[in-house]
């Protein structure tokens, strides 16, 4: 019996080493894998101003659609955003409800990040677009927003170059 138990408490240790082993892999792994965000927000300066328009489908039912616009050399440019997920419809819906009641605006904001991979100190920079709304209780309200075709993406990046030099002219 003893022989079988030093087995068996031996068996034990090797299973405790062998986990504690692996949990220490595990936190390695994850120590490399580690990505830090970094965002800047756009508070407090000029936005483009998120628009949207209702039309009919086919079966009857009405539809939302989401686009900034401006011009550029006397054209018309439009770039269409739809909400980053399903629900998103429902929550640009009650924003633009609450924007029109109130005497608002559903704003495009957009939000600068870059994150940093801690494995290969590699640093991807980015933006991402969300609508907002300050009510008139001061409660904020935000919508992830992604393009909905790659020419939106190029059409809001000019209407955004627009709105920078807008900002940067003299009073």
């Amino acid at each position: 019996m003893a022989k079988n138990e030093k087995e068996l408490k031996g068996n034990v240790a090797e299973t405790e080493a062998a986990n504690e082993a692996e949990v220490k892999a595990n936190e390695a792994t994850e120590a490399a894998t580690t990505v830090e965000v970094v965002e800047e927000s756009d508070e407090g300066a000029k936005r483009l101003q998120l628009l949207r328009t209702t039309r009919k489908g086919q079966d009857g039912r009405s539809w939302n659609d989401f686009f900034v616009e401006g011009l550029y050399r006397s054209r018309k440019i439009k770039a269409d955003l739809l909400p980053s997920d399903t629900g998103g419809y429902e929550v640009l819906t009650s924003m633009f409800d609450d924007a029109k009641e109130d005497g608002k605006t559903v704003d495009l904001s957009v939000i600068k990040y870059e994150m940093r991979d801690a494995k290969t100190n590699k640093v991807t920079k980015g933006e991402r677009y969300e609508a907002i709304l300050i009510d008139n209780l001061g409660i904020t309200r935000t919508c992830k927003l992604k393009k909905k075709e790659d020419s939106d993406l190029a059409n809001l990046g000019v209407l955004l170059q627009l709105l920078k030099i807008e900002q940067n002219k003299p009073a």
